[in-house]
């Protein structure tokens, strides 16, 4: 998600939908995440102010924490043995195994 740019305002309904069709949260976090903190449009506008350094530094700092949020997100959600979602009007719980 780090390329793709993606207003604020989308995101939630986006990440509601990807969950409900079945996407990991650890994964949904890391889009969002990836996406909200360096989009291309953010990167050029970065280009004009830092060095070719510091966008880097700052590409793979925002890169390790979606990937790493994503990674603790999925290991809570999933080791738990229940997922919660969002289904219409109403949160369900699913029960699985594992």
């Amino acid at each position: 998600g780090i390329p793709l740019y993606t207003r604020a305002i989308v995101m939630i309904p986006l990440a509601a939908a990807f969950v409900a069709k079945g996407m990991g949260i650890g994964a949904v976090m890391a889009f969002v995440i990836g996406s909200a903190g360096a989009s291309i449009p953010e990167l050029i506008l970065l280009r004009s102010l830092f060095k070719t350094q510091m966008i880097v530094s700052f590409v793979l700092v925002v890169l390790s924490m979606a990937i790493t949020t994503g990674f603790v997100l999925s290991y809570l959600f999933y080791t738990s043995g229940r997922l919660h979602i969002f289904k219409g009007e109403v949160w369900k719980t699913i029960y699985y195994l594992r």
